[in-house]
């Protein structure tokens, strides 16, 4: 089957990949705690990382992340408000939502459709049966990535506590496609700075 685990071997490519690449472009729905953890640590690793927060507040100077696994801080975030906002020209989006939050009609759709491009891909950070399934019907099922979270994270304010397990995202392929995989694997390599 074509999965694997993909954020917990981060920080080791960060400091032994000799392979550059460009910058991957990311949409974060659903910024509560796992889509901001996983945003901060994609902007770590040099990627150009957006988030869509669509509570009413002022958006935040910075995004952390505490972690016995290490610490950062992403100054200067982009904050959006709406999904449009994120663009059209995302590689990636993450769905950190609640799985009750499907339960809402048609809330992945309003969220999807507008950022979503045709060769975006989409990796859900989502508990639940039946996430991969719904976001099927709005986006090329080869582009739907699934992805169960380990890791004890909280929230306090916009930043992030993890404590406990080695934080990971399990995930795979949604149609078992390895070169699918590997473009998750892409996701989470480190950018030449």
């Amino acid at each position: 089957a074509a999965c694997m685990t993909l954020w917990h071997a981060a920080r080791r490519l960060a400091s032994s990949s000799s392979t550059a690449m460009r910058p991957l472009r990311v949409g974060v729905v659903g910024a509560g705690a796992v889509g901001t953890y996983f945003g901060v640590r994609l902007a770590e690793l040099g990627h150009d990382v957006r988030f869509l927060v669509r509570k009413r507040h002022d958006a935040p100077k910075k995004l952390g992340v505490t972690s016995w696994q290490g610490d950062f801080v992403l100054e200067g975030p982009t904050i959006v408000r709406e999904a449009s906002e994120l663009g059209d020209d995302l590689d990636w989006v993450l769905v950190g939502l609640k799985s009750t939050a499907l339960e809402q009609e048609n809330v992945l759709r309003d969220l999807l459709e507008p950022c979503v491009a045709p060769n975006t891909r989409v990796q859900l950070l989502m508990n639940g049966l039946g996430a991969e399934e719904k976001a099927a019907e709005i986006v090329d099922a080869r582009r739907v990535h699934g992805g169960l979270v380990y890791g004890g994270l909280s929230r306090r304010g916009f930043d992030v506590n993890h404590a406990g397990v080695p934080c990971a995202i399990h995930g795979g392929s949604f149609v078992d496609d390895e070169a699918e995989l590997a473009a998750a694997e892409r996701l989470w390599t480190p950018v030449d700075r």
